[in-house]
């Protein structure tokens, strides 16, 4: 039956809508086509960026914190003073750099970053943009004070953004005349600081650098004994130079879960550090620079403090009673560093070694020793601590009859700490300078103008530093031109004057002097 005209007008305009759509349709798809290219375009151009931009940035990974902090500053001052210089440089990283959490992490927040040119609408911002671009990582500062910076320097550091900021080092020293006004300070912003770190802070600094003006040992301020530090429950390296004998109980620290204290006072008692060693039960590193003791009985602890995980000590003092206490009383059996120094052991006598060292005879590797006789190396150290790599002594003023010729060849023919690998030897007679190198060359089987193979069946020792303490010596040709002809391709021997090359915080210094000062 054939449809009337009325149903077949419907049917062709519903055909004709269906076309059109199909139409419709066909044109949307290709705009989608063509977008979608371009889209495609845009992504293989934001890779090749992306790539591009990786490569730029990869030597900022190996860059120092300190020096990043300053680079992001610069970049983020946008400072047209040096136009060819690192400012200008990371500009045109800026966009990239500031999107890598890590590097804001890792940067350091000083306040000498915060120069007087700098508004503080500009600093709010920039130390905004710092704790923003972290993404919640925690963050490493530290602050200082100075003679000529100590009012804006804490004006700075009451920066809200800056004390909400979670961080896991703090750093706080003080230089001049800031030693009063940090404490405020400080009493006024840890509490702060306690709020958004207290879980996150492993490491805490508080150090007073002007050794003339020991006020907290005259004046006794509350505000440091009320210190919150037990909040920290964090916290494992604490090292304090305002320490005072009264400090201990007030500071209320979480002493057994320290495992690197460094305690570097003017005046303290025995047993303050001895309390402290008996608590700090993790120990793993541990230095004590005690100017002086205070007048406390001696006998306030009979029994031995035994730390398991002990690795380092270094005991430096001008009075060795405290070390004749703590090496009396302390056992390590896992000790591998030990460093021990003092001005006026030779009032003394020779230093109580022997027991000490029958604990960790066999895990000690590196030892240095200020001031010693030539002849206690090879009586007492040689024998108790066979498997020494490195050794470093400074020799009493008056060994002129204690010389080191019976000694330095037991070491060449690996009788005497055949496993020794450094030698350094401080205030070596002029005389035996020139006698101790014959000595390496006898003893090797060199001569000047060597031609032959070197012996490669020699010992270990492999580096040999000789210091004079005699201000008005100076090389001997001879022995100079002997060293550049043999000792330079088979060894390292160095000859320096203590006055002229030695440092002047060598014996005073935290870290290993031996691995460490290169001349």
């Amino acid at each position: 039956m054939a449809l009337n005209t009325t149903d077949a007008l419907y049917v062709r305009d519903q055909l004709h809508k269906i076309d059109q759509a199909i139409a419709q349709t066909e044109e949307t798809l290709a705009e989608l086509h063509e977008r979608l290219d371009t889209y495609t375009r845009r992504r293989d151009t934001q890779v090749k960026t992306r790539k591009s931009c990786a490569a730029l940035l990869s030597p900022l990974r190996d860059f120092p914190v300190e020096l990043l902090g300053h680079i992001f500053m610069f970049a983020y001052e946008e400072s047209r003073r040096m136009r060819w210089t690192v400012s200008q440089v990371c500009r045109r990283w800026r966009r990239v750099a500031i999107s890598m959490s890590e590097l804001w992490t890792a940067a350091l927040m000083p306040l000498t970053l915060f120069y007087d040119g700098l508004s503080d609408d500009k600093e709010q911002e920039y130390v905004e943009t710092c704790i923003l671009r972290s993404n919640s990582r925690r963050m490493k500062w530290e602050c200082w004070e100075d003679q000529d910076y100590e009012i804006s320097g804490h004006t700075k550091l009451m920066s809200p953004a800056l004390r909400r900021a979670p961080c896991e080092e703090l750093t706080w020293t003080s230089r001049g005349r800031g030693d009063e006004t940090i404490l405020e300070v400080l009493h006024q912003v840890l509490p702060d600081i306690v709020a958004s770190s207290s879980e996150s802070l492993q490491s805490m600094t508080i150090r007073t650098t002007d050794p003339e003006e020991h006020w907290w040992a005259a004046r006794r301020p509350p505000g440091l004994m009320l210190l919150p530090l037990h909040e920290f429950t964090r916290l494992r390296k604490l090292h304090l130079s305002t320490l005072h004998p009264v400090l201990r109980n007030s500071l209320s620290v979480r002493w057994a879960n320290i495992t690197d204290i460094s305690i570097e006072a003017p005046l303290a008692s025995y047993p303050l550090i001895q309390d402290v060693l008996i608590d700090c039960c993790a120990l793993e590193y541990c230095a004590f620079n005690i100017l002086r003791l205070e007048d406390t009985p001696w006998d306030a602890y009979s029994g031995h403090i035994v730390l398991q995980q002990l690795r380092k000590l270094h005991l430096n003092s001008l009075r060795p009673e405290l070390f004749y206490r703590i090496l009396d009383t302390l056992q390590a059996p896992a000790l591998t560093d030990l460093i021990v120094e003092s001005k006026r052991f030779s009032e003394f006598g020779p230093i109580p070694l022997q027991k000490f060292l029958s604990y960790c005879s066999y895990t000690l590797r590196r030892l240095w020793i200020a001031p010693i006789f030539g002849h206690e190396i090879q009586d007492i150290i040689g024998p108790m601590v066979p498997l020494l790599e490195e050794l470093g002594v400074m020799l009493h003023r008056n060994h002129e009859e204690d010389p080191l010729d019976a000694l330095l060849p037991s070491i060449h023919k690996e009788t005497l700490l055949p496993h020794l690998r450094a030698l350094t030897v401080v205030s070596l007679p002029s005389s035996e300078v020139h006698a101790c190198f014959m000595t390496v060359v006898r003893d090797r089987g060199l001569k000047p103008n060597h031609d032959g193979p070197f012996n490669h069946n020699s010992p270990r020792l492999r580096h040999m530093r000789l210091y004079q303490h005699d201000p008005n010596w100076d090389f001997d040709l001879e022995t100079e031109q002997e060293w550049q002809e043999v000792g330079s391709d088979y060894f390292d021997i160095r000859f320096a004057r203590v006055e002229r090359e030695f440092k002047a915080n060598f014996l005073t210094s935290l870290e290993w002097p031996i691995t460490k000062y290169e001349t």
